[in-house]
């Protein structure tokens, strides 16, 4: 964490995994390094950055069973899925407050 604001960038990341500690680090979890970097990417929610905790986290479910990007990656789309239908739910209160009230909605 170069910058000190508590999240690492994919390119502070990058840097990191070039350090040979890094290499047996991620060796001992039997993570390779595009591995990691995939990884990243997808706990990332879209600044560029992820904090530190995700990312041990994220790696953390990569262990065992589960050890797999497919699972992460699918955890990842259903959040996003998730708030991309909290958000349409809202913009459908909306749209049922204004009818309900007898306005009209333009789409």
């Amino acid at each position: 964490d170069v910058d000190k604001d508590g999240a690492i960038s994919l390119e502070e990341f990058r840097a990191v995994v070039q350090h040979p500690k890094a290499l047996t680090y991620f060796s001992a979890l039997d993570l390779c390094i595009p591995e990691a970097c995939e990884l990243f990417e997808m706990l990332d929610n879209g600044d560029g950055s992820i904090h530190y905790d995700e990312f041990c986290t994220g790696v953390l479910r990569l262990k065992g069973q589960a050890r797999t990007l497919d699972v992460v990656s699918i955890m990842r789309d259903n959040r996003l899925i998730m708030r991309m239908c909290a958000e349409m739910a809202e913009e459908v209160k909306g749209i049922r407050l204004r009818l309900s009230m007898g306005g009209t909605v333009i789409l």
